[in-house]
C-alpha cells in the first residue's frame, strides 16, 4: 500500500445535481469559462438542455457557446441558434480537420488571455 493513500474502496462518490458546480467550490467562486463547445448528442443529457440551462444562467448569458455536432440538418442548427447558441459548426470526420476545427473556434470565439 503507498503511504498517504486511502485504501481501494475508500472512496465515495458524491452525487450532484445536474448542472451544479462541485460541492466544494462556492458557486461563487466556480470557473467560468470564457468559451463553451457542445456537442448535441451527449451521453445524459442532449445538447438542447445543455444549450438552455448554460443560457439561464446570468454569468454565462454572454459566454460564446458553439454547437459542434455531426448532425448536418439545418433544423437543427437553425434550433440551436434560436436557443442561444453563438454558432453551430458541423463536426469533420476527418481527425486533422477535427482538429483544425477546433483550433479555429477557440481563435475566433475565446478572447486572449491577459496574463
Amino acid at each position: 500500500m503507498l503511504s498517504g493513500y486511502p485504501p481501494v474502496g475508500s472512496y465515495r462518490r458524491q452525487r450532484r445535481s445536474r448542472f451544479s458546480p462541485p460541492r466544494e467550490i462556492p458557486h461563487e467562486h466556480a470557473l467560468c469559462p470564457g468559451l463553451i463547445i457542445s456537442d448535441l448528442h451527449l451521453p445524459k443529457h442532449h445538447g438542447y438542455e445543455i444549450l438552455a440551462e448554460v443560457r439561464r444562467l446570468p454569468a454565462h448569458r454572454a459566454t460564446p457557446l458553439v454547437i459542434f455536432s455531426a448532425v448536418d440538418k439545418e433544423t437543427e442548427e437553425v434550433h440551436c441558434l434560436r436557443l442561444g447558441a453563438t454558432a453551430y459548426v458541423q463536426k469533420p470526420a476527418d481527425p486533422y480537420d477535427f482538429f483544425a476545427a477546433i483550433r479555429g473556434m477557440v481563435t475566433k470565439w475565446l478572447p486572449p488571455s491577459s496574463s
